[in-house]
């Protein structure tokens, strides 16, 4: 599916990096863009004290509300100076993941990338609750939603075959698709006797020009593994599964998605 509606979520404390990357996408993409500003503050106060502190907190909640609109404002008129254009809209949030926007594709930039708290948020909103994959994309890394070269993490799990239909008509228009395997004999019961085979076959019926890659992690983080091979081969995209184990136990012992969060070179294109 042709990518028709990017949609880029940014923080009201943001720069302007991730909305002038976003829009400078769309546009050589022929893509409507739809951006939403992010602002929170705490949820309502209960308790014995509710009348003070929930006068206290109304006061907090006009003055972030008022100040949220006002960046939206700046950041409509920052795209008419630069002849660009996106729809614009305020979402105040007071504790919900960001889970109720439609969109093609989700730009995540720098600016969302680095701030953690928010980031957690949205992400998981955009992972879990809706069924269009996230583009990972530092502003000063090139974007181009018609790679020539994609490196595709594969493992057998559901989460990487989403992600892989998700890219698929990146890679029936790339000029070469190389499918990495990170230390696959650790899951060979998972892989079939001949590792990376079955997927191979897969994008071959499709047209796609494959090669498949056994890539040993040398104890390294698979996240790093994969953006390193990304940088040797020339790749502009890489395509993983998010969040194969629980979010819990990722969030608790870390994991592949955790890891490329912090790692992003090549952009990369998560589903699950």
């Amino acid at each position: 599916m042709r990518t028709k509606m990017i949609l880029c979520a940014t923080g009201v404390d943001h720069g302007t990096g991730d909305l002038i990357a976003a829009a400078e996408l769309a546009q050589r993409s022929e893509a409507h863009l739809s951006v939403i500003v992010i602002s929170s503050v705490p949820p309502p106060p209960v308790g014995d004290l509710v009348g003070q502190a929930y006068s206290t907190w109304s006061f907090i909640w006009q003055e972030e509300n008022n100040r949220l609109n006002a960046r939206v404002s700046d950041l409509r008129k920052l795209l008419g100076e630069r002849g660009l254009d996106g729809e614009i809209s305020a979402v105040y949030c007071a504790e919900a993941n960001i889970n109720d926007e439609v969109a093609d594709l989700t730009l995540l930039g720098s600016d969302m990338l680095n701030d953690a708290s928010l980031l957690k948020r949205v992400l998981d909103g955009a992972l879990f609750a809706s069924p269009a994959p996230v583009l990972l994309a530092r502003n000063d890394t090139p974007v181009d939603l018609a790679p020539k070269t994609v490196l595709v993490g594969w493992n057998s799990k559901l989460e990487a075959a989403v992600a892989l239909r998700c890219a698929m008509d990146m890679l029936i228009q790339a000029d070469s698709v190389h499918v990495a395997l990170i230390d696959p004999r650790a899951a060979a019961s998972a892989m079939g006797e001949e590792p990376g085979a079955d997927v191979a076959t897969f994008l071959a019926r499709h047209g796609v020009n494959t090669t498949v890659e056994v890539l040993a992690s040398g104890g390294r983080e698979p996240a790093s593994v994969l953006q390193r091979h990304a940088t040797d081969i020339g790749a502009q995209l890489v395509v993983m599964g998010a969040y194969s184990h629980s979010r819990l136990r990722e969030h608790i012992f870390g994991g592949t998605t955790q890891s490329m969060l912090g790692n992003v070179r090549t952009p990369v294109l998560m589903a699950r």
